[in-house]
């Protein structure tokens, strides 16, 4: 499946489109909705990230594909015990970030669910370990565009998070912003906004206001701005 940016435009989005389709870089599938990439378009891709900087060990990311299959053998073993059964959650929660970062989300998406089946059931709702797995499946349903699920989710977490660890722990501000991606990616400016502007005030009132995460925020929250047309906020 190929995403777009929000703050891309769609022309230009269908133009590129048009252009790949037209020497056979991409073909669509059943529907209209999906798209095989051509495997040298993968490469290519794969190698400007990795000049860009985004992708700092493309070499780990062949070595993990070589190992996918004996994770599927792993995976597949009829595990009793319970420290096998959270080591079975840990692989599998390993190969869906694997395959997120293949673009692979529905696989991502199983493997994700499975691993936190095994660690709510053995360790329950509140568990670090279980949270964090809600977490990670929450941002794959927002990946796959599950708005509702992902934001159904990411709550829970959030709720869970202030209770145990506080409204000012990292942690917590991390699933915060979590949040605050679904909003943006429904272009639920206002709500997004508003949340970006308690995250930046417990930051400051935390980190600091030259902290890297308090400007980022910052960054964040100009952007939503620039999106809502508010440019002159947005440059302040």
């Amino acid at each position: 499946m190929l995403l777009y940016r929000i703050e891309e435009d769609i022309t230009d989005f269908t133009i590129a489109l048009g252009t790949l389709q037209a020497f056979s870089f991409i073909t669509v599938e059943k529907g209209g909705t999906d798209f095989e990439m051509h495997r040298l378009v993968q490469l290519s891709i794969q190698h400007w990230l990795e000049l860009e900087g985004t992708i700092n060990h493309y070499e780990d990311w062949e070595i993990c594909e070589g190992l996918l299959p004996h994770v599927q053998v792993v995976v597949g073993y009829n595990l009793g015990t319970q420290p096998s059964l959270l080591q079975r959650a840990t692989i599998l929660n390993n190969a869906a970030w694997h395959n997120v970062f293949c673009g692979r989300y529905g696989v991502a998406h199983k493997k994700s669910m499975e691993a936190n089946e095994i660690r709510l059931k053995i360790l329950g709702a509140e568990h670090p370990d279980t949270v964090n797995s809600m977490a990670d499946l929450a941002w794959i349903y927002s990946l796959q565009g599950q708005r509702k699920e992902a934001e159904k989710l990411i709550i829970k977490v959030i709720e869970i998070r202030k209770r145990i660890l506080g409204i000012e722990h990292e942690v917590t501000l991390d699933s915060l912003e979590t949040l605050v991606e679904i909003f943006m990616r429904q272009e639920r400016w206002k709500e997004a906004e508003q949340l970006q502007m308690n995250i930046l005030e417990t930051n400051k009132k935390v980190l600091g206001a030259k902290h890297n995460a308090t400007l980022e925020t910052m960054a964040n929250l100009g952007e939503t701005y620039r999106r809502q047309g508010r440019l002159t906020e947005a440059e302040k």
